[in-house]
């Protein structure tokens, strides 16, 4: 006995329907799944440079846990003068020089494979890396000016970046946000030297 004759035409168009219903259904859920975990993935990208943004960045301190991690590097790296660039070249150049400045970040993730890099603000960036020391802080931030330099040679698009870092214990009474205000300062310091040595 075959399918037709035990369920009848009839019968059978209607089991083929049912699983067709069915399939629609589970592939609108798998689709629906898919866009649900491609917009949480979007949430922390930067629109304009692809790389973690500030809500990226805001998860991921409130994870930090002294009995995973011994130390903690954070570099903050500033744009100088985004502001006159975007006044006198446009938005679009201005646009270009995050990007490329996000594409040397990125690579030294690539080359020191525990570091991530973050797009907090317009024109400032913060790198960050696990159980690191002085010397391999020192080395990341001398490649990173390398690559700068480099960059600065081989494209049209100039700009100046300011960077300030620093290494610090992981305890249970250590407190990132006083931490990273601690750096920016440094920061603050590389940035005004530098804008004088523009305008000396």
């Amino acid at each position: 006995m075959d399918y037709i004759e035990f369920f009848g035409i009839a019968g059978l168009f209607f089991l083929s329907c049912q699983v067709i219903l069915a399939m629609n259904f589970y592939a609108k859920q798998h689709e629906q799944a898919y866009i649900n975990k491609l917009n949480k993935n979007l949430a922390f990208i930067d629109d304009l440079t692809g790389i973690a943004n500030r809500n990226a960045f805001e998860k991921d301190i409130t994870e930090i846990n002294a009995n995973e991690h011994d130390t903690i590097l954070v570099m903050i790296i500033d744009i100088n003068n985004l502001k006159q660039i975007n006044d006198q070249y446009g938005h679009y150049y201005g646009d270009k020089v995050l990007e490329n400045a996000a594409q040397i970040l990125q690579k030294c993730s690539l080359e020191f494979f525990e570091i991530k890099a973050y797009r907090i603000g317009g024109d400032e960036f913060i790198l960050i890396a696990y159980d690191t020391n002085e010397s391999k802080s020192a080395a990341i931030a001398t490649y990173l000016n390398t690559r700068y330099q480099y960059y600065k040679k081989q494209n049209d698009i100039n700009f100046v970046w300011a960077i300030g870092y620093e290494v610090a214990k992981i305890t249970s009474d250590f407190n990132i946000n006083t931490f990273i205000s601690k750096v920016d300062k440094k920061m603050y310091i590389d940035k005004q030297a530098k804008k004088q040595a523009v305008n000396s």
